[in-house]
Parts: C-alpha cells; sequence; structure tokens
C-alpha cells in the first residue's frame, strides 16, 4: 500500500487582497483508487431542497467530500490519530483470555464476491465488546508481532456501525460554525478538515480516539500490548473535542495541514508523556513545514490572491535537499578532493533544490537521497528496507536525515560506519548509477526521463491510462512519490502511483465562494476526448479553472445535457 496524504491550508482575510478568506487543499490519493475523484454538482435548493453543493466526490459514496456548498469552501486530509491498538491474548476453545477474564468468541463467515464471478469466504473472530483476533496466518508474516502460543486481538473505534448522515449534514452547512458541528458529529472520519466561510476559517478533527489509560511500558499503544494488563484496554471515554485539533487561527491568520503531528508531541521521540496520547504515526513533517514557512513569508507581506494559493500548491521546493545536501558538502570538505566525484557534487551543490522535471540536478538528487538510505539501512533492515523503500519510502528518508544530524534516538547505532565515510560511499554509488544509466553528467538527462506519474488501472485493472513526467518528490508541497528500488535494483522508471488527484483553491467575492481547480483525467477518462491531454497539462502544469457554480453560467458553458427520469 502506497503512503496517502494530503495539504490544506486557510488564509483569514488580514492578509488577504480583498479582506476576505483564501482556501486551499489537495487531497493525495492512490492513482489506481477505483474512479478516482469526481465532479459533481448537487443542487435541490432551486426547487425548494435544502442542498446547492459542488466538488468531488469518490465514486459510490453519498454526497460530496470536498468543494463549496454556497457558503464554505473545505478540504480535508488524514489526520493520522491513532483509532486502534493490538494486543496479545491467549485463545481458548471458542473463548479467548481479556485481562485475566474468560470473554467467549463469536465467529461468523464473511463472503467477498470477485468481478469475474467468483468468490472467497473468510472466517472471522469478533470478540464482542473488544475487537477481531486477527488471522494466525497474519501473527508473523513479515515479523512476528506476538508469541508463538499467543494470537492478536485488534481492536478499533471504527468497528461500531455508524450512518453516513454526516456528508448531509456536511454538504448544507452555511457558516464555518455549523461546519465545526457537522464535523463533530463524524466520529469515524480520521479527517482534517479547513474550511473558510467569507467571514473565517477553521481546522477541526471529530474522530472518536480512545482516552487511553496512563502509557508505561509494556502498555505502549503504538506496540503490540499485553492482553493480561487490564490498564491496557480503552476505558468507555474518547478524548474530548478540546483534546482534539482544532483552531480558527485568531492569532495569526491563517492555518495548515499536511498529516503531520498537530500537537508536537512526538517532536521529543517519544508520544508517550504528554498531557494525552492522540497518536504516534504522523508524516515525516517537510510538507508541512514548507507550507508553514511560506505561509509566514507571504503573510508579511499582505495582500494575497488565490494566485499566491496556487503557487504554493506547486511549489517544488525540497526540505530533504536543504537537510542532506549541506551535511554532504560538510563530508566532502573533510574527506579530501575525490577527482572523480568533483563533477557529481558541483552538480549538487549548484542545484537550487526545486523538484522540477526538467532539471538535471534534481534527479542527481533524488538517486543520491534513495541510495544514501540503502547504504546507512539496509544492512540494519534486511528484509524490511525493502519492503518499506518500495512502498513508503519518505519514512526512511526521514530517518536517515535525522540520523545524520544527530536527531535520531540512539541514531549512531545505524552509522556504523561513521557519518562521512557513508555519505561519500552514498555519492560514489550515485556517480556510478548515474555513469551506468547515462553516460555522463553533461549527457542532458533529467527528472523526466525517470519519474512519472502512474495511472494504469485508475479506471479499473486492465484500463491503460499511461504515465506523465510530474514535478515534485516525497517531500515537496507538490508531492509525487514512488519506488526508486524495484525488487532490490534501481528501477527502469520511478513510478509515483499517488499524489494531488485534485487540486482546489478558493475565494469569496460578493456573489459567493468562488472555487478554482485542477484534476488530472476528467470525470470519464476518456483518451479520445479532445479535453483528456489538456486536463492531464493542467495538472502537471498548474493552470486552474474556475469550477462553475451558478445555473446561468453553468447552462452558458454546457455542451451536453442528460436528463434522467424515473417514469
Amino acid at each position: 500500500m502506497r503512503a496517502l496524504g494530503s495539504n490544506n491550508w486557510a488564509v483569514d482575510g488580514r492578509h488577504t487582497a480583498n479582506g476576505k478568506p483564501l482556501f486551499a487543499g489537495d487531497p493525495h490519493i492512490g492513482f489506481g483508487f477505483s474512479g478516482l475523484m469526481y465532479a459533481i454538482h448537487l443542487n435541490s435548493k432551486d426547487a425548494g431542497g435544502t442542498f446547492n453543493v459542488a466538488g468531488f466526490a469518490f465514486v459510490g459514496a453519498p454526497g460530496i467530500a470536498m468543494g463549496q456548498t454556497d457558503k464554505v469552501l473545505w478540504s480535508p486530509t488524514s489526520a493520522f490519530p491513532d483509532v486502534m491498538d493490538m494486543w496479545e491474548v491467549t485463545v481458548g476453545d471458542g473463548t479467548v483470555s481479556i485481562a485475566g477474564n474468560t470473554v467467549p468468541t463469536v465467529t461468523r463467515t464473511e463472503t467477498i464476491h470477485f468481478r469475474d464471478g467468483g468468490s472467497k469466504e473468510v472466517e472471522v473472530v469478533d470478540v464482542p465488546g473488544y475487537g477481531v483476533l486477527m488471522p494466525a496466518s497474519q501473527v508473523g508474516s513479515p515479523i512476528p508481532i506476538a508469541q508463538d502460543n499467543r494470537e492478536v486481538l485488534v481492536g478499533w473505534t471504527g468497528f461500531s456501525v455508524r450512518t453516513a448522515n454526516y456528508f448531509l449534514e456536511l454538504n448544507r452547512v452555511a457558516s464555518i460554525t455549523e461546519f465545526e458541528e457537522a464535523v463533530l458529529r463524524m466520529p469515524e472520519m480520521s479527517y482534517n478538515f479547513v474550511a473558510a466561510d467569507a467571514s473565517g476559517i477553521t481546522y477541526r478533527v471529530g474522530v472518536e480516539v480512545p482516552a487511553r489509560h496512563a502509557i508505561a511500558e509494556g502498555r505502549e499503544p503504538w506496540k503490540t500490548m499485553d492482553g493480561d494488563d487490564p490498564l491496557s484496554f480503552w476505558p468507555d471515554e474518547r478524548l474530548s473535542p478540546d483534546q482534539l485539533p482544532h483552531s480558527r487561527a485568531l492569532e495569526r491568520g491563517w492555518l495548515a495541514t499536511a498529516n503531520n503531528d498537530p500537537f508536537g508531541f512526538t517532536d521529543d521521540g517519544y508520544p508517550g508523556n504528554d498531557p494525552w496520547y492522540y497518536g504516534a504515526f504522523f508524516a515525516p513533517g517537510w510538507r508541512a513545514a514548507r507550507i508553514e514557512e511560506r505561509l509566514s513569508e507571504m503573510a508579511v507581506g499582505g495582500d494575497l490572491t488565490i494566485e499566491d494559493m496556487q503557487a504554493l500548491q506547486m511549489d517544488t521546493h525540497s526540505n530533504l535537499a536543504d537537510e542532506l545536501i549541506p551535511m554532504l558538502e560538510t563530508a566532502w570538505a573533510g574527506a579530501g578532493a575525490d577527482p572523480s566525484l568533483e563533477p557529481l557534487m558541483s552538480l549538487l551543490s549548484g542545484w537550487d533544490r526545486e523538484m522540477r522535471r526538467e532539471s538535471t540536478g534534481a534527479l542527481a538528487f533524488h538517486a543520491y537521497a534513495h541510495l544514501l538510505t540503502k547504504v546507512v539501512l539496509e544492512d540494519d533492515m534486511s528484509l524490511l528496507f525493502g519492503l518499506i523503500m518500495e512502498s513508503q519510502p519518505v519514512y526512511l528518508l526521514k530517518v536517515v536525515s535525522l540520523a545524520l544530524q544527530g536527531k535520531y534516538p540512539n541514531g549512531e547505532v545505524i552509522l556504523q560506519d561513521g557519518n562521512q565515510a557513508l555519505q561519500m560511499n552514498a555519492l560514489a554509488a550515485t556517480a556510478a548509477f548515474l555513469s551506468e544509466r547515462y553516460g555522463a553528467l553533461d549527457s542532458g538527462f533529467t527528472l523526466a526521463d525517470a519519474r512519472f506519474a502512474n495511472f494504469d488501472g485508475a479506471f479499473g485493472l486492465g484500463i491503460d491510462l499511461g504515465m506523465v513526467p510530474t514535478d515534485g518528490g516525497e517531500t515537496t508541497v507538490n508531492v509525487a512519490a514512488g519506488s526508486f528500488f524495484e525488487q532490490g535494483n534501481v528501477a527502469e522508471k520511478w513510478l509515483a502511483d499517488w499524489g494531488p488527484m485534485v487540486r482546489l483553491t478558493g475565494h469569496f467575492t460578493e456573489s459567493g465562494p468562488e472555487l478554482y481547480t485542477n484534476f488530472p483525467i476528467g470525470n470519464v477518462a476518456d483518451r479520445t476526448s479532445e479535453h483528456y491531454d489538456d486536463a492531464l497539462t493542467d495538472w502537471t502544469d498548474g493552470h486552474y479553472h474556475k469550477f462553475l457554480f451558478h445555473r446561468a453560467e453553468i447552462e452558458a458553458a454546457a455542451v451536453q445535457n442528460i436528463r434522467i427520469s424515473t417514469q
């Protein structure tokens, strides 16, 4: 599973050109997600109803997940709260031992139907009131997560039965106050919601997070816990709305999220010693840091416009390069000049640190960062190294950067050969790779020669929608991430299988909110359509179009009308 994420932010009227808020959101979704995002407008108000909402929906889901009503703009990012725990438990014949008590299990059979007409039956063992037993075949794969004689119980707040009414509430909101109230009634949605109306901005999370007992050794929720310990299980309480991330940015006038730790609880390397426990696993923080940096700079000047929001969504500056290249320059100076590596060192030092597809330096740095990670971590992680680097490489990139900076707990354990030597070895490996694949540094290679957004299967397996070179990297605001390695070797093409599936930006005029978007392959992904290629070009190049909302402008631009009748 590829790592997913998103960006969203909003700026209130004190920093904008027209004195009204600005808004931006770009959910990062796997390009192979069934149907991708679907643009839609639902309007029942013209006929006396309660809906006038437009934006993007998940195919098959009720309502619109991100976009606008006639008063409010909004977009989500994944919040990454910890709403699931695992316990080692002893299982008997139709029972399981929970904190010394014998609890009966309930076995049921789920039938999974396949598109080709086949099906598969899966046996599920429920532990009522606690969760579900993980299949024994998964307990030791790829690494053991429980002792040989015990099984694993999984608890998740999402196991509770809920309705889909939250979509309907969200799609009716007329103010950020109503929006906040709707989000708080959405306990199953693990999203950071950022929204704006004409008067202000808000950030709100409404997910149901267990208010766990005090964390202690052996009782860490980010590990498999001992099912014999009664204090490892959840009490009836959940974190209160005041303990969940929220803000109206009353002091600084802008807010942003990018799947980062919203409280800073993990800054000291341990998430269990804070006023309450929210989670331990978040995005590494590069995208959030860059958005914060740029909004801080832009807010000083004021007079921000929607074009500024669009430019920030397309930002390709690499914070990872800001960390790794100065350390490489220090290591290079201490190691003494190696004439064979000097051209590559000069290329990286002189590069502008922008991950643009026409950049030679961007390709060289992308290779260096990943090969550095391999040099540092492969011998420490064995099989897991390949699995992670082919699915979620950004996390190991972060580990290596922190270790080289001396900021990773016990980081010296993975730097056995020494900081300087490891960086020089990675530089040599990068030079060897570039020489073998491209012949010479002046051969004209660019990032576009190797890294592509891959849409194959986006509308179903076997439907090849091709691939296209894009800007960005794992750590940039305009994100583009995929596997550099394939079965232990450098892949021929570095395919980004997830990224900004739709970009939304918005502002407010006298007539209400206006949404401007781009999304890559349109609603139908028809490669014979005259608009297939221009939609893809607009997405890669950052050209935005107004999402038409008012009936008159929609009818003026319409090329086809289809009336659906129940008669």
